[in-house]
C-alpha cells in the first residue's frame, strides 16, 4: 500500500511559520498507523521555526521584511519531492 504525504503541521509538529501546528486528527491517526509520511519543506530547505512569514509572489518567494526566500523554497519542494518519491507516495495532504 502506497504511502501519502502530509504536511508535518497537520500532524501535530509545531513548524509553521508562527512555531505552532495546526493539528488535524485524521491526519494524526494517518500517520500513527504509519499510512503517512509527516514532512515540512520549509524545514527541509533550512528556514528556522519560527520564521516571519512569507508569500508567492509570481515567480517569487518573498518574507514580509522584504527578504528574497525563492531558492530555499524551491530546495524543499525538490527534496520533499525526492523523499515523496523514495516513500512511494501516491497522495499528498498538504498546508
Amino acid at each position: 500500500m502506497s504511502k501519502i504525504l502530509v504536511s508535518a503541521c497537520l500532524a501535530g509538529f509545531p513548524c509553521r511559520y508562527d512555531g505552532k501546528a495546526k493539528t488535524n486528527e485524521e491526519v494524526v491517526a494517518l500517520v500513527k498507523q504509519g499510512l503517512a509520511i509527516p514532512i515540512c519543506p520549509e524545514q527541509l530547505a533550512g528556514l528556522a521555526t519560527p520564521r516571519p512569514p512569507m508569500e508567492i509572489l509570481g515567480e517569487r518567494v518573498v518574507a514580509v521584511t522584504g527578504e528574497a526566500f525563492t531558492e530555499e523554497f524551491s530546495y524543499g519542494a525538490r527534496a520533499t519531492l525526492h523523499l515523496a518519491q523514495k516513500f512511494g507516495c501516491s497522495q499528498a495532504i498538504l498546508k
